[in-house]
């Protein structure tokens, strides 16, 4: 048995990292987290190093993929994200810091709404990504 570890996915916020660590455990599939208590500790790190990373073992990966792009998450139907390209509703909503809000919230002392983040949809169809 195989027992090297590759990179299924990777998030900023290790509540998302749990919630899709439990999805893919409930379907039979081991994985663990690295990084997680940088997250914690210092949240701004979490970049540093790469951002919290879920692991799966290698004989387990093309499974964990399919439980991830089989999987829809409810949202409400006036919110639900279609890709421009191919019409495709098989999205992934990614994170990113906006470095220039966080070095502004720095600077002045105060917080913005978004907290420094910046959503960015990532198409699991076709691969296309937009803000």
């Amino acid at each position: 048995m195989n027992d090297r570890l590759v990179l299924i996915q990777s998030f900023n916020n290790p509540i998302d990292a749990h919630i899709i660590k439990g999805l893919l455990e409930s379907n039979g599939i081991e994985s663990c987290l690295f990084d997680e208590n940088i997250a914690y500790t210092n949240p701004v790190l979490t970049t540093a190093v790469g951002r919290i990373k879920l692991m799966v073992r290698e004989e387990d990966y093309e499974d964990a993929i399919k439980v991830l792009r089989s999987e829809t998450f409810d949202e409400p139907e006036g919110d639900k994200a279609v890709c421009p390209e191919c019409g495709s509703s098989n999205i992934f909503v990614k994170s990113k810091t906006n470095w220039k809000a966080v070095f502004m919230m720095f600077i002045s002392s105060t917080s913005t709404p978004t907290g420094g983040r910046k959503n960015f949809y990532d198409c699991q169809h076709c691969g296309n990504e937009w803000e």
